[in-house]
């Protein structure tokens, strides 16, 4: 065998190992048991057995998603000699939802080990959307008012929408209503899903 053949030879050799490992199958991510929170800018704590390299722990490493896989805005902070991730919302979690920490295994030790596997802790939350209904009764025209939680993007009463006022309420002359009618609210979320209904009694 000539020179050039063994090169090409060894070369080859070289190119099927380093393909080997590029593909080789990740290590399946452990999911956590699910937890619930009420709290909807809920912040949550993973701790670890050691110390965290912090360049390793930044928004492709750790990240939160939604029941839809939609990404939600988080800001992380490594605490307690940086054994402690925390991970708090930048904008309220919705109500009812189901969400997902994910924390890759590019995450790192400050002794350069990495994460065995993935891991993903799931979370609900819990809470009302609509958090009051009230409304001044008149023969004519009767006003209804309607607070949410913050996350809320457009509310309807009868299907048509209210106008949004600011500090999360919003407002709606209604006619032809008398006392003892129902009136139903919707609230929906920035993706327009229907997150909370519910029916209020004019008095």
């Amino acid at each position: 065998m000539n020179k050039f053949k063994k090169i090409a030879l060894i070369t080859l050799s070289i190119m099927i190992c380093l393909t080997t490992v590029a593909y080789a199958k990740p290590a399946s991510p452990k999911t956590w048991p699910a937890k619930t929170s009420s709290d909807a800018a809920k912040e949550w704590s993973v701790k670890f057995n050691t110390a965290l390299d912090p360049a390793t722990v930044n928004a492709n490493t750790v990240y939160v998603k939604d029941e839809n896989g939609a990404l939600h805005s988080v800001r992380l902070s490594l605490v307690e000699n940086q054994t402690v991730i925390k991970i708090k919302p930048t904008k309220p979690y919705s109500p009812n939802r189901i969400y997902n920490i994910y924390i890759t295994d590019d995450v790192a030790a400050s002794t350069g080990k990495y994460l065995n596997q993935p891991v993903i802790i799931p979370f609900t939350t819990t809470g009302k959307a609509i958090v009051s209904i009230n409304n001044v009764y008149s023969d004519f025209v009767t006003a209804v008012t309607v607070t949410t939680s913050p996350d809320i993007y457009k509310v309807t009463a009868n299907a048509k929408e209210m106008h949004y006022e600011g500090n999360n309420t919003y407002t709606l002359g209604m006619a032809s209503l008398n006392i003892g009618d129902t009136v139903t609210i919707r609230a929906y979320d920035v993706n327009g899903k229907l997150i909370e209904t519910l029916k209020h009694t004019i008095r």
